[in-house]
């Protein structure tokens, strides 16, 4: 088929047919939180309400330090149900206590290098010095692992 014989839509496809377009939302609209459905301020990342780690904005997770929240908020889930939530099962506060005590630190030992590479300017300088501190986390992470 050729593009000459291709016609235009005879309606705006971006509008429906009250005139309104798809993405209309009013002006007086709030987000409501994932998790306490509580309505919240459209410029907050995170619940002021519950102190959810689900994110109302949705570009809070691409952002450097909102990101980190989004990221790791596991751990905070899983360290409230092992102290403080006490409708949880025995077995799951173990599973998630043993996965906290294991998961943590490796996650210390790995994002470290990387964090302080960040502080060295010259790039040469920093990706020697971030190899070097791979691989002193990979002989501490085989170290932990065999003994």
């Amino acid at each position: 088929m050729a593009e000459k014989d291709i016609k235009p839509p005879t309606e705006d496809w971006s509008e429906k047919q009250n005139g309104q377009p798809d993405d209309f939302i009013p002006k007086d609209a709030q987000p409501l939180c994932p998790n306490c459905l509580k309505p919240c301020d459209p410029l907050t990342n995170y619940c002021p309400n519950c102190s959810s780690n689900e994110v109302i904005n949705p570009f809070a997770s691409y952002m450097p330090i909102e990101s980190i929240r989004f990221g790791y908020g596991f751990f905070g889930k899983a360290w409230y149900k092992i102290w403080y939530d006490k409708q949880t099962p025995t077995w799951l506060r173990l599973v998630c206590l043993i996965t906290t005590v294991l998961v943590a630190p490796i996650l210390f030992i790995a994002g470290m290098p990387l964090v302080v590479g960040r502080m060295i300017p010259q790039p040469n300088i920093r990706r020697v010095t971030v190899a070097v501190l791979y691989l002193l986390a990979i002989g501490l992470l085989l170290l932990l692992v065999l003994l």
